[in-house]
């Protein structure tokens, strides 16, 4: 009987144990993610086959004395080569709107190609400069499509 509750209260141990740590990792990642509304992320699915890539934006939100206009990413290396995805531009320093994009970036099967690259920023506007900027920046024939 007490080989049984001794390994009952090892095992007690380790589950809280292992509960604790998980409960940790999640809320560091949850808080840290919510309390930062500009940022971006690239997944790379469990097949291998492609990635899943995320930026967001919230103009009115101060980061580091500038506000985030619009914010995008980029992948290389891949099957497509070079591609770019955007947010739409906020509207100025007080636009409380959050602003997205995602985009789906098919790896290549290829062993000898580099590896994939994920690069994500924001078009930034100075704080009180009273400068607020409508970004637009021309997408490459490519992207859009075209056989030019």
């Amino acid at each position: 009987m007490f080989v049984f509750y001794r390994a009952g209260n090892n095992a007690k141990k380790f589950c809280g144990v292992v509960v604790l740590v998980l409960a940790t990792i999640s809320f560091s990642t949850l808080s840290g993610m919510a309390s930062w509304p500009n940022f971006g992320n690239s997944v790379h699915n469990w097949s291998g086959l492609f990635f899943d890539g995320y930026v967001q934006c919230q103009p009115a939100y101060i980061d580091n004395g500038f506000h985030a206009a619009r914010g995008f990413f980029v992948y290389r290396n891949g099957r497509d080569g070079e591609r770019w995805a955007f947010t739409s531009s906020g509207q100025n320093s007080q636009d409380g709107a959050i602003y997205s994009a995602q985009m789906r970036y098919w790896d290549t099967l290829n062993p000898l190609a580099p590896r994939v690259t994920f690069n994500y920023g924001f078009d930034w506007v100075p704080f009180g400069s009273g400068m607020w900027i409508n970004v637009v920046i021309e997408t490459p024939a490519e992207e859009l499509g075209s056989d030019e």
